[in-house]
């Protein structure tokens, strides 16, 4: 009786395998596509696959803080909703289509269709690793 119930198994294991086994390779790697049709047109209305950066106008991000090394430059900034995100040089920023020119101690830059517009840091802080000098 114990074979019986363990071939039953193993017959059903082995049939489940051949009717998913054309569904999708598991050996190839992963990837999702955005949905076709009208669910996909909805979706990319409301933003839930468009860069956060890109969803609003420019003015309502402010950037918090900078880092500047020799090598590169990172740029934190926060949207209206409190969210904070990582930008680099060249990364999309506003819906106008704007993009980070420049990234230095004072904010950003970006370039939107040729006019430059700066981004200050707000709740300035600076902080030196090289050498500091201590006044007495």
């Amino acid at each position: 009786m114990k074979q019986i119930i363990k071939m039953t198994f193993i017959v059903t294991l082995i049939a489940f395998g051949v009717a998913n086994a054309t569904e999708r390779d598991p050996f190839l790697p992963y990837t999702w596509s955005a949905p076709q049709g009208k669910e996909s047109a909805n979706s990319i209305a409301s933003g839930r696959h468009v860069n956060p950066l890109v969803r609003k106008p420019l003015t309502s991000y402010t950037v918090i803080g900078v880092v500047v090394s020799p090598n590169d430059a990172l740029a934190v900034i926060k949207g209206r909703d409190r969210s904070e995100y990582f930008a680099y040089i060249g990364d999309p920023i506003g819906s106008e289509g704007g993009m980070i020119e420049t990234i230095n101690t004072d904010g950003i830059t970006v370039d939107i269709s040729g006019k430059i517009v700066p981004l200050k840091i707000s709740n300035r802080f600076e902080s030196q690793d090289d050498i500091q000098t201590d006044t007495k």
